[in-house]
């Protein structure tokens, strides 16, 4: 429905009353906005993954660049990959834009990637269960990825339907 702007006139009263009125219909309609907007992304056809996401749990580090501009060094648990991104479980929270290089330990060996954190959202059950409830989703910076990445993501989609 379209917005209407309402000319704002009287005494001073009335003119704080209407703005409160403004401003609650406003944060209603934004509420909605969002509401609508989050409603419209979940669902499959808005899914912007380019790749489809596998299960795993492997040991994870994550090597973040500090707003400061040092490095924060985070062991964590890989929960899921695809060859665009990744989510790892680790205790504290990363903020969304930070850069990261992760490694994926896996069959004696160690693979090194740069990613970009995209999401983090925490949850709770995990956090009690592993201490590790911050679920942080990174994007790999390099695509198409590369051939290690590829090749535990096939190795982990085939066992995930075996």
């Amino acid at each position: 429905s379209p917005v209407v702007l309402i000319p704002v006139v009287g005494n001073q009263d009335s003119i704080a009353a209407q703005k409160q009125v403004e401003r609650v219909f406003c944060d209603s309609y934004m509420w909605q906005l969002g509401k609508a907007t989050r409603a419209n992304m979940s669902t499959p056809q808005h899914d912007r993954r380019k790749y489809e996401r596998h299960a795993v749990e492997l040991d994870a580090l994550v090597e973040a660049v500090s707003k400061e501009g040092g490095t924060i060094k985070r062991g964590g648990t890989l929960v899921d990959i695809s060859k665009g991104g990744a989510c790892i479980a680790l205790e504290q929270m990363l903020h969304p834009g930070t850069e990261a290089v992760i490694q994926i330990v896996t069959r004696g060996t160690t693979i090194i990637e740069a990613a970009e954190v995209r999401s983090v959202r925490y949850d709770g059950d995990r956090a009690r269960d592993t201490g590790r409830g911050h679920l942080v989703g990174f994007r790999l910076i390099q695509d198409p990825p590369s051939r290690e990445v590829a090749e535990l993501v096939e190795r982990v989609r085939r066992t995930s339907i075996a």
